[in-house]
Order: C-alpha cells, then structure tokens, then sequence
C-alpha cells in the first residue's frame, strides 16, 4: 500500500482531487446505466476502494468544509414563506423520534449480550434520517473527547441508510419506474460572487474555530459558525439575491462521497453486528409507518408523500427527492414545495438533539432519554391515528 504523509497539505489536494475524479468518473459512468444508483454514493464507494491502495489518511477536513458550505448555502438560501403541515411535520418528526428511541432503547437492550460503544445508541438516528451531515457532525464531537470509532460507526449507518433508501423507493415504487438525477457539471455552475461569497465565510468559520479552540481549549464545528454568519449576511440587502445552488449541490456531493470514503471497517467490527440489528430494526418500523400511516394520511398526494418521507428517515432529503422526481415532476415540486416549511421546524429539532446528544449517552440518562421518545412516538401516533383510520 501506497503513502503520501496522511494530513500534509499535498495529501489534502490529492485527496481532494481524487473525490472530484470519482465524483466525474462514476457520474459518467451511471448516467449511462439510466443511473439506478446516486453517482454520489458510487463516488464514494470508488473512493473507499482506492484508499485500500493509497494511504491520505481520514477525510474529516474535506467532510468538515464541505458540511459547513452546505450550511452557509442554506443560510443564504431565500426562504418562502408557507404554512406548514401539521400531519406532514408530526409523522415526519414521528420518523426520526422513533429512530431516536430505537437506538437508545436498542442499546440497553445489547448491552445484556454486547460490550457496546455508545455511539452505537446514537447510530440510527444521526446515520440514517440525519444523515451524512449529522453523522459528520457527531463524528467529530465524540472524535474530540477520543472516540476514534464514532466517525466510523456513524458514516457506516448513513451509508447503509442511503442505500436501503434506494432499494426501499425501488421496492416501494412497483410499477413507477426510479431514476436518479444525472451526473451534470451544470448542477454545479454558479456565479462567482456565490462561490466567493461562500468561501469567504467558510474561511472565516474556519478561523473563528481555531480561536475559539486556542482560547477556550473546545472546538466548535465549522459549520454552526458558517450558518449564523450566512444568515447574518443574507440579512443584508446586496446579498439578498445571491444564488448557492451550485455550490450547495457540489458541497452536498462531496459530503456523501468522502463520507463514504471515509469509513474504516476494522473500527466497527466488534459492533457490527448490534448495529446492523439496530438499522434494521428502524427500517421494518419505518416501513410500519409507510404502510399503515403515510399512505393514507395525505390524501389523493399520499403516495408520493409517503414515499419521499420513507427516503428522508433513511437517509435525508437529497435522496428522496431522486425518487419522486423520476415518478412524476410536477407532483414532486408540489412535494418539495409543502416540505420546506416543515424543514425548518424539523432542522432545529434535529441540530438540538446533536447537541444534546453527548449528555444522552451518559449511563444515568440513556434510559430517561429512551423514554422521552418513545412517549412522544406514542403521542403522535395516537393523535395521527384518528385521521389514518377516516382516511382508510
């Protein structure tokens, strides 16, 4: 096996070029195949591949600043004002409340059998429906207090959750045919004010970080610094017409893709077993919750509801909006267009419950934790479950 000084600057711009060259290559090479597989994830196996043959050491800077420019696009990001969904917001925050209390009540449940890591309890939750973004972000809080596995076990689950997303939408789907959007250097055009603007503040964040770790000796991700300063610019009249797009989508991409490619099998061994059993566990319970609720909680729309909701609880928005854009176009805006508002109820749930979710693991609250959100779980699905049985 090759070696290129793991962490000098030249390895960080191989690394980096090479995650841009598996991004082109397995992109091309999909679009060919109709694309039945995000080229993101193919990127990102590519890579994994590559890395058993040339040591660049992790990828958690690449991962840190591609999560931060996401978050300082979503800052900049004009919001349109609708009003939100009340049943589309509960049975989506029942989705992830439920992957919350499955990890946790999981965990006590292993560790009668298992000398368990307790990012495992975490796993579900912040790999499946959080994500590769919440999986980065955990990743690097447990990463600092010495849990070298966490970005391991986390990154496993979010890559798993991405492609039980896919097969679930394909298997969900039946007759509907799946495709997924095409490999184009045009999704990630954008004009050069966007992309200065948003390096700028990902440099910034950047900076405000290591200060704030020199001087109060804990390290803040990069991209809490790059939203609230997205945001406080977006406030900003000259900036209030800025378009991210483009680079949102290439900092999304490589997320996944060294998200992926980061992820070291040898650090997760001794809990494979109890987290696949976990993963597994939240995909015949979000698939209860498909079944029995989500087809027939939003009317003539519930399919397609259902379907993109099954897409985020496994593994984010940006894959379950693939699969109802392939299915039909017009219905899938309309889609998108009730979720925003949600979504940004929804986001600060989730970026609470990261932070919160250190204190969950300790021995004394993992069960008062468990329970909290089996409660709220229960709470919603009696309040839902009128309306499912009107509707049935």
């Amino acid at each position: 096996m090759g070696t290129i000084r793991p962490g000098s600057n030249f390895a960080q711009m191989i690394s980096l070029a090479l995650g841009l060259f598996s991004l082109v290559l397995c992109g091309s090479f999909l679009n060919k195949l109709k694309n039945f597989l995000p080229y993101n994830l193919g990127a990102g196996f590519l890579l994994l591949l590559i890395g058993e043959f040339v040591d660049l050491g992790n990828f958690h800077e690449h991962i840190g600043i591609s999560l931060c420019a996401v978050f300082v696009c979503a800052g900049l990001t004009t919001r349109e004002r609708a009003r939100p969904s009340r049943n589309l917001f509960l049975y989506s925050l029942l989705q992830y409340t439920s992957q919350w209390s499955i990890g946790l009540g999981g965990y006590l449940v292993f560790l009668l059998f298992f000398k368990l890591d307790p990012i495992v309890a975490l796993a579900p939750a912040a790999g499946l429906s959080g994500g590769h973004g919440s999986a980065a972000f955990l990743g690097e809080v447990f990463s600092q207090r010495g849990n070298e596995a966490a970005y391991d076990l986390l990154m496993f689950s979010a890559t798993v959750g991405v492609m039980i997303a896919v097969l679930g939408q394909v298997l969900l789907a039946k007759r509907s045919s799946i495709q997924y959007d095409l490999f184009s250097i045009n999704r990630f055009k954008g004009s050069w004010p966007s992309w200065v603007l948003v390096v700028l503040i990902c440099g910034l964040s950047i900076v405000l970080s290591e200060v704030v770790l020199n001087y109060l000796k804990f390290k803040i991700p990069y991209f809490v610094f790059g939203f609230l300063i997205s945001t406080v610019v977006k406030s900003q009249a000259m900036f209030r017409t800025v378009d991210s797009g483009g680079v949102s989508n290439l900092a999304s991409e490589l997320l996944i893709v060294f998200g992926v490619g980061s992820i070291s099998l040898s650090n997760i061994k001794d809990e494979l077993v109890p987290l696949v059993g976990l993963i597994l566990l939240c995909v015949i319970v979000a698939f209860i919750f498909y079944k029995w609720i989500g087809l027939k909680l939003f009317g003539e729309d519930s399919f397609l509801m259902a379907l993109f909701t099954w897409g985020w609880s496994m593994a984010g928005i940006g894959i379950s909006v693939g699969a109802i854009n392939s299915i039909n176009p017009d219905k899938a805006q309309l889609v998108l267009k009730r979720y925003a508002p949600v979504y940004f109820l929804i986001a600060p749930i989730e970026l609470t419950l990261l932070l919160l979710a250190p204190f969950m693991v300790f021995k004394t609250n993992i069960f008062l934790s468990f329970t909290i959100f089996a409660l709220i779980s229960l709470a919603i699905i009696l309040y839902l479950k009128p309306q499912v049985a009107e509707n049935s």
